[in-house]
């Protein structure tokens, strides 16, 4: 294979596993790109080391990559199964190292192979770190935000049954909570998973509605920060897991049942007229 073919192929790589992965949560894009970066370390260093590969029957070298390739695709899956892939991607990485060491020519062989070294024990570390860093994805965080206000919609459904058909009496938060309707933890003004949630209940027009809507915390990074290898692993150390992204779009529920959703600006409390003016979600 070619240098030219060499470099197609890890051009391809990125674009079929690396990208992709900003849509799995974890692993994140960053744990995966420096994973695999270590299949050009090993080989940038065999090659300024005058390595030569052992010699191996063509069937053989293609197994090993389909093996290497097979452990890759692993990693993408971010749990243990990943872990297992991992670790055969270490262990051949540390084996590339010593060999390196081993057999390079010059006295640059020994600097070489420890910076190779380096960066596959780097790179296994900041994969792992990319699993345990909490970094929930913007559409799982609006997701458990609806399911919130659908638990809350419902929990008011049994409240007011209590009650007079033809006028229904809805409940505060605190009221369903009292109820044991809802779990106790829940509370107006809540922050929980980047939402705050705040409640508009109106007892002399029998009417109520309930919001969840995204806070800033702190400075959240640009995207594109979590590409660069070593960014999980930076997060973990500096302690800064609590700065991530958090949802886009703000919901709610009123008496109808019916959820809204709204991009919005500001980042006041909602009214009744606001929330009127929302998009219905399907």
């Amino acid at each position: 294979m070619t240098s030219g073919q060499k470099i197609c192929l890890l051009l391809v790589l990125i674009v079929t596993c690396v990208l992709p992965a900003f849509a799995n949560n974890p692993p994140q894009p960053d744990g995966v790109f420096s994973v695999l970066l270590i299949f050009p370390a090993v080989l940038i260093g065999m090659r300024l080391t005058a390595v030569l590969p052992d010699p191996k029957t063509r069937k053989r070298r293609l197994l090993i990559g389909l093996v290497l390739g097979f452990c890759f695709i692993l990693t993408l899956a971010g749990t243990e199964i990943g872990l297992i892939g991992l670790l055969a991607i270490l262990v051949y990485g540390i084996a590339r190292s010593i060999q390196i060491v081993r057999r390079g020519q010059g006295w640059k062989s020994c600097l070489i192979g420890t910076i190779v070294l380096l960066w596959v024990v780097f790179a296994v570390g900041n994969y792992y770190a990319s699993i345990v860093s909490a970094h929930p994805s913007v559409g799982l965080d609006e997701a458990l935000a609806v399911q919130r206000l659908r638990i809350l919609s419902t929990a008011e459904g049994n409240f007011a049954n209590g009650g007079s058909p033809s006028e229904p009496v809805y409940g505060t938060i605190a009221d369903l909570v009292e109820r044991r309707l809802i779990e106790s933890s829940l509370r107006s003004g809540q922050v929980k998973m980047g939402y705050r949630l705040g409640e508009i209940v109106e007892a002399p027009t029998r009417q109520y509605l309930f919001y969840a809507i995204p806070v800033q915390i702190q400075s959240s990074a640009p995207r594109w920060l979590w590409l660069l290898p070593g960014a999980s692993l930076l997060s973990v150390l500096r302690g800064h897991e609590e700065e991530r992204f958090t949802g886009v779009r703000s919901f709610g529920v009123d008496e109808t049942g019916v959820i809204r959703y709204a991009t919005r600006t500001g980042e006041g409390p909602v009214t009744r007229e606001e929330f009127m003016r929302w998009e219905k979600l399907q």
